[in-house]
């Protein structure tokens, strides 16, 4: 299934795609200022039933029942896939969403501030100690916009994030986000997930529109996974933390879409899922010990299930509309 076989123009109408993803930000930014009537009183807790562009998701490592959204002017917390949330008074841009491996509670964003938000644009990386009640900066403001993060469940003091600006790059932490180092890798770009091993602290695996490609040296160098996903957009990948030869990812080609491997990444098979050249999977969110139970987020908003490993899904959000039941 490799696609060095494939002809260059299925590539180079994938490209201009990719780049337009990186003005979703800003596009979400409009759409939210003329969704709210007010920045100033969000609730702590609240029904909601439509929101704004996702921009990460997790299940909660200690209530498989729980997933947990970072949209673009709130945090969403989905309780048996029926009951949605919000949670918190954060009106800004999540971006880079994470929920922490191993300490209750905590979670890890970046982004940028919502309107009449007078903090440093980009806000680097924030924490909550509260599941998402409150945030407080912790590093890089103004410095860094991180789009795609993964604290390493291996060593959660080591985090890898990808940054859009202002100095754009790959950047790895190895005191919690206290501070952090850009790593010269020169064989990144246009990175849109990470994803860290769940076993081995200096290996991750990123989403990259020349593939998906895969560093055991912290992010030093970087070679491409396996044929089956390379010289093709990859924009999610996730690997199931309890069961790491699971992975999960997706590749904007048609006869890809949502695939997976069980032998972490050496061969892959596709799960007939492809939305085609207008949208694409960019978010993964795996239970944390069933690895047939995933969810499925989309550039477009919308929001999928499956307990079956991806072969059949239900879909739980349509251009960021709630389904009810």
């Amino acid at each position: 299934m490799s696609e060095r076989s494939r002809p260059a123009t299925r590539r180079n109408r994938l490209n201009p795609w990719l780049a337009a993803l990186a003005t979703v930000a800003v596009l979400a930014a409009v759409l939210y200022v003329a969704l709210q009537r007010s920045t100033t009183t969000a609730p702590v807790e609240g029904a909601v039933s439509e929101f704004p562009h996702i921009h990460g998701m997790a299940v909660d490592p200690r209530d498989s029942e729980v997933l947990w959204l970072g949209t673009h002017g709130m945090l969403i917390r989905v309780v048996n896939r029926t009951r949605w949330s919000r949670v918190g008074n954060a009106d800004y841009d999540l971006m880079g969403f994470s929920v922490h491996p191993t300490l209750a509670g905590v979670f890890l964003t970046s982004g940028h501030p919502g309107p009449g938000d007078r903090r440093p644009n980009p806000l680097g990386l924030e924490i909550s100690r509260d599941t998402g009640l409150s945030w407080t900066p912790v590093s890089m403001e103004g410095l860094a916009d991180f789009h795609a993060m993964s604290v390493s469940p291996a060593d959660p003091q080591v985090i890898y994030a990808w940054s859009v600006g202002p100095r754009p790059g790959f950047y790895r932490s190895a005191d919690g986000g206290r501070s952090w180092s850009l790593v010269p890798a020169r064989a990144l770009r246009r990175v849109v997930a990470l994803a860290a091993s769940p076993t081995k602290p200096r290996e991750v695996v990123a989403a990259t529109d020349i593939g998906l490609l895969h560093s055991s040296d912290a992010g030093e160098t970087w070679t491409p996974v396996s044929a089956d996903l390379s010289r093709v957009t990859v924009t999610a990948v996730a690997i199931h933390p309890s069961q790491p030869d699971v992975w999960y990812a997706y590749a904007a080609a048609p006869h890809l879409g949502l695939v997976r491997s069980l032998d972490a990444g050496k061969t892959w098979a596709s799960l007939g899922f492809f939305l085609g050249d207008r949208d694409a999977v960019g978010y993964l969110a795996l239970h944390p010990t069933d690895p047939n139970v995933l969810y499925m987020g989309t550039f477009e908003s919308h929001l999928f299930w499956s307990g079956d490993g991806g072969k059949t899904r239900e879909q739980l959000v349509r251009a960021g509309r709630v389904i009810t039941p």
